[in-house]
């Protein structure tokens, strides 16, 4: 096989090399299949977009240099890539982006008067890119060799040039302003906006595009920026700190570039407070232990959740919640959608994080203001074993709305009552809900 890709990549003319070097990294690394129409404008871009270090927001491209016919890109990679026909659905209505033929697209009767560049394209093995991303390339080749770390940073920053770019054409009512739209169709527009975030993610160094993508959040709302109406589309016009965004999106080195420079690690604002809540509710711990480390309060209310112990006891993450708990976080404190912490992870039915609070000193009949409480949550998702839980470090059961509990309990029929309490539940909501209509 190795030999046979060699053969092939031999083959493509020297013109077209540096093109299809791209579009063959875009294949093997995109995170979803693309269009023809998408992987042409992406190669094309990735080749010829110019930037520098000095103004590193703005970008110049000439569409003049797109392939005239997107379907162009298939010959160049003839052997490498398989074509899928537009639109193909399954017998349930869903599209089966696994589904891929090798077709002669200029001669299938079965596709003629469809949009062809619609089409789905893909590697014709998963052995190409097993290949591309080896050290087996041979000297003649090695200008195909792929090394993923750098190529997920690659289209991340072209992600980010190209939705620079496409915002030129942006006026303040979201249309294209250029005179002729026709010929600025920005294929890759959605692509482009919906996963940079994604290809950033697995840049697990310090790189050009660390200083980029902060330039890109802090740009958003200055002066003349063409970036505000893609932004406030996305975020509801709401003004949202840059360490907020990274750390809510997962991206490390951003986040600790911004952590380190200046004091926003405790700034509020978003549909989750504080950075520390976004980071939190997403599970992500390397960022929760950089922002602690950088002086986020943990004990800071607001948000969604109420509190980053809260956001926390959401996830099935033990280290994260101690984590919080070894920096101060307060077990018992209120808020928020839930609560408390101990009623939230009551809800998710994680007996462990349960115990863990437990044993940190929750406190089981605190009232949280809210008409229901950490037993009842247990009890309406059917958590017996955490509704046991609570029963013996001390709920008062008289607090829920079943009947017969001081019997029950005195009979330790802990199993049976727990029925009777969830059917008393269930019949009282019932009675609320006709009452509310």
């Amino acid at each position: 096989m190795d030999d046979t890709y060699e053969r092939i990549l031999l083959s493509i003319d020297n013109e077209y090399q540096d093109l299809a070097v791209e579009a063959l990294r875009w294949l093997c690394f995109s995170t979803r299949v693309l269009e023809v129409r998408e992987l042409a404008e992406a190669a094309v871009f990735s080749t010829t977009a110019q930037c520098t270090k000095e103004t590193p927001l703005e970008v110049s491209f000439d569409v003049r240099d797109r392939m005239q016919d997107p379907l162009d890109i298939l010959g160049i990679l003839s052997g490498l890539a398989v074509y899928r026909l537009p639109n193909v659905q399954d017998d349930d209505g869903f599209s089966d982006d696994d589904d891929f033929s090798d077709i002669n697209i200029n001669h299938d009767p079965s596709i003629a008067g469809t949009d062809k560049t619609k089409g789905k394209v893909l590697l014709s093995h998963f052995s190409v890119k097993e290949y591309l991303v080896s050290s087996r390339l041979g000297s003649k080749v090695e200008q195909f060799a792929l090394h993923e770390d750098r190529s997920h940073e690659i289209l991340a920053t072209k992600c980010l040039y190209y939705t620079l770019y496409f915002q030129l054409f942006i006026d303040d009512r979201g249309k294209i302003s250029c005179g002729n739209s026709s010929a600025f169709d920005y294929h890759l527009s959605d692509y482009a906006f919906g996963e940079w975030v994604d290809h950033a993610q697995k840049v697990d160094y310090e790189s050009e595009l660390t200083h980029l993508i902060i330039s890109f959040i802090e740009t958003r709302d200055s002066p003349g920026s063409t970036l505000p109406q893609l932004w406030n589309d996305t975020f509801q016009s709401k003004v949202l700190p840059p360490i907020y965004l990274t750390s809510l999106w997962g991206l490390y080195w951003p986040c600790k570039k911004l952590a380190e420079t200046g004091p926003h690690v405790n700034i509020q604002g978003g549909y989750y407070g504080s950075a520390l809540q976004a980071a939190s509710s997403n599970s992500q711990e390397s960022i929760v232990q950089l922002l602690l480390s950088n002086g986020a309060d943990t004990n800071i209310q607001g948000g969604y959740y109420g509190s980053a112990l809260q956001a926390a006891s959401c996830r099935y993450n033990e280290r994260m919640i101690q984590l919080l708990l070894d920096h101060g976080a307060d077990v018992n404190i209120q808020g928020g959608h839930y609560g408390s912490a101990l009623y939230t992870a009551s809800y998710e039915g994680n007996k462990d994080i349960v115990q863990l609070l437990l044993d940190h000193g929750a406190d089981v009949k605190i009232d949280t203001g809210l008409h229901h409480n950490p037993l009842e949550a247990a009890l309406v998702q059917k958590h017996v074993d955490i509704a046991l839980m609570l029963l013996e470090y001390g709920m008062e059961v008289k607090s829920c709305c079943g009947y017969g509990a001081k019997e029950a309990l005195a009979k330790k029929e802990f199993r049976r009552f727990i029925d009777i309490e969830m059917e008393a539940i269930k019949s009282y909501r019932r009675r609320e809900n006709r009452i509310l209509r």
